[in-house]
């Protein structure tokens, strides 16, 4: 019984409650009332590391002078960039400058991981405890408690991912190219959600 009420909890927290959630009209929960679970979702931000903006684009009307005026200069034809108006840096692609904010997607990725680890772990630690307390089991507590910390945490990120999603779409935008071109991390991001939700759900059974 208990691996199946955990199992239902935790799918409904990491995979956003769906029509179950609605019908049950779970109520929020005010998560500044568990101080571990604070702690978790609210009180540390995520540590966000840009790359240096350190490829500045040639215009394509020239590049400027040291006063704000603009060189009889050309800007260079570089048959290595693909940008679609001329504005690239020799050598510069989209493709590195996609390179260049990998890290940065990665590094959110591993805290997001540790974070929702440790939102799962906080959730299976209070429940063993209630049950070794012999204090009843609620399963409309859980939902609401952990439903709600599971959205705060997920909308945080999201904040987080967006903030890096659009530093490369600007900076691809500068150099010329579509800002269209990030598009895959947005795929990627989602993606790693909807796998993310299902490794936890099954390290959560695991552990109980």
């Amino acid at each position: 019984m208990k691996k199946i009420i955990l199992s239902i909890l935790l799918l409904l927290v990491l995979a956003g409650g769906g029509t179950a959630y609605y019908f049950l009209k779970v109520k929020t929960y005010d998560i500044s009332q568990d101080a571990k679970l604070q702690e978790i979702v609210a009180d540390e931000d995520y540590d966000i590391v840009l790359p240096p903006q350190q490829d500045s684009p040639i215009e394509a009307t020239g590049p400027q002078t040291e006063n704000g005026g603009v060189s009889e200069q050309a800007p260079n034809d570089d048959s290595n960039s693909t940008s679609t108006n001329g504005t690239a840096k020799p050598g510069v692609t989209a493709e590195t400058i996609k390179g260049k904010y990998r890290p940065s997607f990665e590094s959110l990725e591993s805290q997001a991981n540790g974070k929702i680890n440790a939102l799962v772990g906080r959730a299976i630690g209070e429940y063993k405890e209630k049950k070794a307390s012999g204090e009843k089991i609620s399963f409309s507590y859980f939902l609401s408690k952990y439903k709600t910390a599971g959205e705060a945490l997920e909308a945080k990120t999201d904040q987080a991912f967006n903030k890096i999603y659009g530093a490369l779409q600007e900076d691809l935008k500068v150099h010329g190219f579509d800002p269209n071109e990030a598009a895959e991390f947005r795929s990627a991001y989602e993606a790693e959600k909807k796998a993310r939700r299902n490794a936890l759900l099954s390290s959560a059974m695991e552990k109980m």
